[in-house]
């Protein structure tokens, strides 16, 4: 099983490859494309995409996520940081949790 990484960012894709994982750059004209060969691949077990290039698609990684099957897929902040705004893992963990703050 291995992991692929799809980003928007140069700098995150080679961070990752020096991590051990293979990758593609993409943009919102090809970022389809790249999901759709992706998912064709057998032993693929991890998709992680930048922030941004996950919102280009991000009805399609939904339908993923909720059915529950390998790959897995997650998110990673880009070069410019978390996009989710200050606080959003404490906001993320409290929901999960059912904390009330």
């Amino acid at each position: 099983m291995r992991g692929l990484v799809l980003s928007d960012s140069q700098e995150t894709l080679v961070g990752f490859r020096l991590a051990g994982l293979s990758g593609r750059l993409v943009d919102r004209e090809n970022v389809d494309a790249a999901l759709d060969e992706a998912l064709q691949e057998e032993d693929l077990a991890l998709i992680a995409f930048t922030e941004e290039a996950a919102s280009w698609v991000s009805p399609r990684l939904r339908e993923l996520r909720l059915d529950g099957g390998l790959p897995l897929v997650v998110e990673v902040p880009g070069p410019g940081g978390v996009r989710r705004g200050q606080g959003f893992m404490e906001r993320f963990l409290q929901d999960a949790l059912g904390v009330k703050s």
